[in-house]
C-alpha cells in the first residue's frame, strides 16, 4: 500500500516547528506532577518566612540539617582526571596521548571552567527535587589577523583573515525545571532531550541573526515572556522568580534546545515563532550523540524515568516531628511562673516584684504572719507539674520519630558527628560501616556522573580540539620524555647539518693530510614539541577513531 504523497514531501519549517513546540508542551505535561513536587520540596528546605511568631511556623528543621550533611558527603571537592590505556600496555606513544588528554581536562576544571560550583548545584538538585542535570558545549574563538594571500592577478594583498585562537568546552548547569526528556523508561530509551535557555534580546539577535534571514522570520516578533514560555509553571515558582528579579529587571527569551538522536539534528525552537529559530547538523559527531550523560536521579524504577525524591519517604515522619514542635512550642511559651499572694500583706507584693538581692523585707504584724503560716501559707502558685510531665514526654516523642528518620535516610550517629562515651569502638565501627553503605550508593553515583561528563569533554577534545590547542594547554614540553625526544631531535638535526658540510668538502691531494672539518655553528635546539616525532604520533592517536 503506497503513502499519500502528503505524506511523501519533506516536511516545512512550519511543521517542524509545531512538531516540536508539541512535543515539548507533552513533555511538560508528563512531568507535571513531578515538578510541583519539587517545588514543594524546595520551598520546605528554604523557607521564605522570616521568624518564628506563630504556633503554624514551628518547625524542627531536620529536612535542611539532612541535606546540609548529605551534600558534603557525597560530593566535596574537584575531582582528579586519570586518563590511562586500557590495558596498561607499555606503549610510549599510548602513554603520552593520555598525558596530554589528562593534562589538557585537568586544565579546564581547574583553571577557566568553574566545575565545582556547577556539580554543587547539580548535587543540590540531585538530593532536592531528585534530579540532577549539566550539559556541555563546544566553544571555539576566532581572532582577525593581517595575512599576504594571493590577489586576483597573483600578487600578494593584504587580507584579514579569521584564525582559531581558543577552544574551550563548559560545562553548564542546567536547572531542574528547564530539562525537559522524551517519555522513555530507562535512559537508553530517550529520543531527545531539551534545555530553557533564557536570552536577552541582544544575545537573541546575535545569536539566531543569521538563521533568521535562512528561515525568514522576524527576530522582533519573538516574545520577551518566561511566563508564556514556561507553560505549567505554577504560581508559587513563577512568584518567587518575580520576587529575585530574575525576569522582573530584563525580559528574557526563552529558547528551547533540543537534541534529536533520531535525527541527530539541534533544533532551536521558542513560542510564538511558526519556525524554527535555528537547525544544525551533527558537527560533534558524538558517539551517543548527546552532550549530557544520564542525569543525576533520584529513587527510579524500571516503569518510568522521572525519579521520585528522597524526600517523600520520610515526609511523614517529618511532618510528625513539625507536629510534635509545635506542640512543644506552645507549651514552652506557657510555662511561666504565675501565682497569687495574700494582698493584706503588702510586704509580699514588694518581695514578689524582684529586683531585691541580700536585702531583708521588713514585714508588719510579724506574729500574725508567722500564726498564719509565713510564706507557705500567704503564696500559692499554678501548678505546672503536668506541663512538664507533658513536654517530657513530648520531647521523648521527638527523639523517638528522630532515630526513625535516621534509620529511614542512614544518617547514623557516627555521620553527624554524634556518639556517647558509653560505646564502644565496635559499636562506633558498625555504626560507620552501616553509613559506608548508604553513602556509597550516592557517591558511586555521583562519581560516574561525574566521569561521564569527563568523558564528554575528552571526546569533544579528541574530535574538536587542533594539535595546536591540546598541546598548548596540556604542556607537555615541560615531560621529561618529550624534552628527551627534543633533545635527540637536536642532535639529529646538528650530526646531518655537520654531514652535509662535510660532503661539500674537496677531497684530500695525495700525500697531504685531510683537511680539519670546517667549523659551523649548530643549528638552534629544536624546543617547539609541536616537532616531537614522539608528540606527533600521540596526537594522531588521540584524532584516530
Amino acid at each position: 500500500m503506497s503513502q499519500s504523497p502528503s505524506k511523501d514531501k519533506p516536511p516545512t519549517p512550519e511543521d517542524r516547528a509545531s512538531t516540536w513546540l508539541a512535543r515539548i508542551d507533552a513533555g511538560w505535561k508528563a512531568g507535571e506532577k513531578f515538578r510541583k513536587r519539587g517545588e514543594k520540596i524546595t520551598r520546605i528546605y528554604r523557607p521564605e518566612s522570616e521568624g518564628q511568631d506563630s504556633d503554624e511556623k514551628a518547625k524542627f528543621n531536620i529536612f535542611w540539617s539532612n541535606i546540609e550533611i548529605l551534600g558534603p558527603a557525597t560530593y566535596s571537592r574537584r575531582p582528579k582526571v586519570e586518563v590511562s590505556r586500557r590495558h596498561h600496555d607499555e606503549d610510549p606513544t599510548g602513554s603520552l596521548a593520555g598525558q596530554i588528554l589528562e593534562r589538557a581536562l585537568q586544565y579546564e576544571i581547574d583553571c577557566k571552567d568553574d566545575f565545582h560550583a556547577t556539580m554543587r548545584l547539580v548535587v543540590k538538585d540531585r538530593l532536592l527535587p531528585g534530579l540532577g542535570q549539566a550539559w556541555v558545549r563546544y566553544e571555539p574563538t576566532f581572532k582577525k589577523e593581517p595575512q599576504n594571500l594571493p590577489g586576483p592577478d597573483g600578487e600578494p594583498v593584504m587580507q584579514e583573515v579569521e584564525l582559531l585562537s581558543d577552544e574551550f568546552t563548559p560545562i553548564d548547569y542546567v536547572f531542574w525545571q528547564d530539562l525537559i526528556i522524551s517519555p522513555a523508561r530507562t535512559w537508553a530509551d530517550v529520543r531527545w532531550v531539551a534545555r530553557l535557555i533564557p536570552f536577552s534580546k541582544a544575545a537573541l539577535e546575535k545569536r539566531f541573526a543569521e538563521a533568521a534571514k535562512q528561515f525568514k522570520y522576524d527576530l522582533k516578533n519573538v516574545p520577551f515572556d518566561l511566563d508564556a514560555t514556561r507553560e505549567g509553571e505554577s504560581d508559587d515558582a513563577r512568584g518567587t522568580r518575580e520576587e529575585t528579579g530574575s525576569d522582573s529587571d530584563t525580559k528574557r527569551a526563552g529558547v528551547y534546545e533540543i537534541w534529536d538522536r533520531e535525527t541527530r539534528e539541534i533544533i532551536f525552537v521558542i513560542k510564538g515563532v511558526p519556525v524554527p529559530l535555528d537547525i544544525k547538523s551533527d558537527q560533534l559527531q558524538l558517539e551517543d550523540f548527546f552532550v549530557c550523560p544520564r542525569p543525576l536521579l533520584g529513587t527510579t524504577t524500571n516503569d518510568r524515568f522521572l525519579p521520585v525524591p528522597d524526600y517523600v519517604f520520610y515526609q511523614e515522619q517529618i511532618r510528625e516531628l513539625d507536629q510534635i514542635t509545635r506542640r512543644i512550642d506552645v507549651l514552652v511559651r506557657d510555662l511561666r511562673l504565675v501565682g497569687v499572694y495574700d494582698a493584706t500583706q503588702d510586704s509580699l507584693k514588694e518581695i514578689l516584684g524582684g529586683g531585691h538581692d541580700n536585702k531583708m523585707i521588713p514585714v508588719t504584724s510579724w506574729a500574725a504572719f508567722a500564726e498564719r503560716g509565713g510564706l507557705k501559707n500567704a503564696v500559692d502558685f499554678l501548678p505546672i507539674d503536668q506541663v512538664v510531665k507533658i513536654l517530657s514526654s513530648l520531647y521523648a516523642a521527638r527523639d523517638q520519630v528522630k532515630q526513625t528518620v535516621y534509620e529511614i535516610t542512614g544518617m547514623a550517629d557516627i555521620v553527624r558527628g554524634a556518639s556517647m562515651a558509653s560505646e564502644t569502638l565496635g559499636a562506633q565501627e558498625i555504626k560507620a560501616k552501616f553509613a559506608n553503605l548508604r553513602l556509597s550508593s550516592r557517591q558511586q553515583q555521583v562519581a560516574e556522573f561525574v566521569t561521564a561528563i569527563l568523558r564528554l569533554k575528552a571526546e569533544i577534545m579528541c574530535r574538536q580540539y587542533s594539535p595546536a590547542t591540546l598541546v598548548r594547554i596540556s604542556c607537555i614540553d615541560e615531560l621529561i620524555e618529550v624534552k628527551r625526544d627534543l633533545e635527540r631531535l637536536s642532535q639529529q638535526q646538528a650530526q646531518q647539518a655537520q654531514q652535509q658540510a662535510m660532503q661539500g668538502m674537496p677531497p684530500p691531494q695525495p700525500g697531504q693530510p685531510p683537511a680539519p672539518p670546517p667549523q659551523i655553528p649548530p643549528p638552534p635546539p629544536v624546543t617547539d614539541p609541536m616537532q616531537s616525532p614522539l608528540v606527533q604520533k600521540a596526537l594522531e592517536l588521540l584524532k584516530n577513531e
